[in-house]
């Protein structure tokens, strides 16, 4: 058997995304008919980068429809989540912790204003330990009253679009600050263990 001592060149050639092979001696009929190989690069399926959810997010703020993806919903939940810890981490007192959340609370939900209450068991009110806005004295109401009361004892948060229209809302805040609530969103805070504070 006698081998064929001359060198095969191969050459390659793109069409469009595949590569086809040929050596030099095969006819240019030969090469039409012979099939092309598929590209062994995949397509692999990505989440949106930060700067596309960005975009997003501002067609939303300017009034554009916008359905968030499960994915994109995630990404975000999860930069907002580096990012408190990233401006919490180096806070030395509860206190300063404290005002921080709140400001990162009223910021992700675009609030006007925050205000944190907590339950002071011994005289049964709700008394504001980090309130946003003009307020200089420690607000306290029953932790029965108002809307925060109601979300103190159920336990479940509310969200309500006319603060005035419900019956809940306390009005003698507004009064003596002299902000008029429009909308409310309250949720309860709770330990480890699961109690609300």
């Amino acid at each position: 058997m006698e081998s064929d001592s001359r060198p095969k060149r191969v050459a390659r050639q793109s069409n469009g995304g595949s590569t086809v092979s040929h050596d030099d001696d095969t006819s240019k009929s030969k090469r039409k008919s012979q099939p092309k190989l598929q590209s062994k690069s995949k397509v692999k399926a990505q989440s949106p980068s930060p700067a596309k959810v960005a975009s997003r997010k501002k067609k939303a703020a300017n009034g554009a429809a916008l359905a968030l993806t499960a994915t994109d919903k995630k990404l975000h939940r999860a930069e907002m989540l580096l990012n408190i810890s990233r401006e919490v981490a180096g806070i030395e007192t509860l206190d300063e912790v404290l005002k921080k959340l709140v400001t990162i609370t009223s910021r992700e939900t675009k609030s006007q204003r925050a205000t944190l209450f907590l339950n002071d068991d011994q005289t049964g009110e709700l008394y504001s330990r980090v309130a946003q806005g003009e307020i200089t004295r420690e607000i306290r109401l029953l932790n029965t009253s108002g809307i925060a009361g109601h979300v103190f004892t159920t336990g479940e948060g509310l969200i309500i679009d006319d603060a005035y229209s419900d019956v809940r809302f306390n009005r003698t805040v507004d009064r003596q600050t002299g902000f008029e609530t429009k909308t409310v969103m309250c949720a309860p805070v709770r330990t480890v263990k699961g109690e609300i504070i």
